[in-house]
């Protein structure tokens, strides 16, 4: 309970820190954005002072958390966003909910820690979000091959 509630309070201070025009600093938290976001990594994020382009990353509130997850379109007042690992998953944001942008991302926590987001990272995201109808594809692909290679008895 008590860890729910500092959480609470951290992210409720992270949106009050990010309205104000400063930067928050969130830890990463699950598998969602693997390979490119993952734990001890930590995230830089700003307040969006213009629209999100397509393979920015978005952090948004879902329910009681904020998610880090890709922009994979753009319609009009929100954002369609999907996390790297499943891109069969896809959640369609309001600009409302929206915390900010990612524009940084460190190694790990630390007062030391090293920003690891290059120029080649950034396009790699772009490349994760335009090719997100061939990577669904292919899960699906090796997927059917799977249940199709099972003995009989386990089908």
């Amino acid at each position: 309970m008590t860890s729910d509630l500092a959480s609470g309070v951290r992210l409720a201070l992270a949106r009050v820190v990010v309205e104000r025009g400063r930067q928050a600093k969130l830890a990463i938290r699950g598998v969602s954005m693997l390979p490119m976001l993952r734990e001890p990594m930590t995230i830089v994020v700003e307040a969006l002072r213009c629209p999100a382009r397509v393979g920015d990353v978005l952090v948004f509130r879902a329910g009681d958390a904020y998610v880090a997850h890709r922009v994979l379109r753009c319609s009009g007042a929100s954002y369609v966003t999907s996390g790297d690992a499943f891109p069969e998953v896809v959640e369609h944001v309001d600009s409302g909910d929206v915390l900010g942008r990612v524009s940084a991302v460190l190694s790990d926590a630390s007062p030391g820690a090293v920003r690891i987001d290059t120029p080649f990272h950034q396009l790699r995201g772009v490349l994760y979000a335009r090719a997100r109808p061939a990577r669904l594809a292919l899960r699906r692909a090796i997927a059917r091959t799977k249940r199709l290679c099972r003995p009989k008895g386990n089908r």
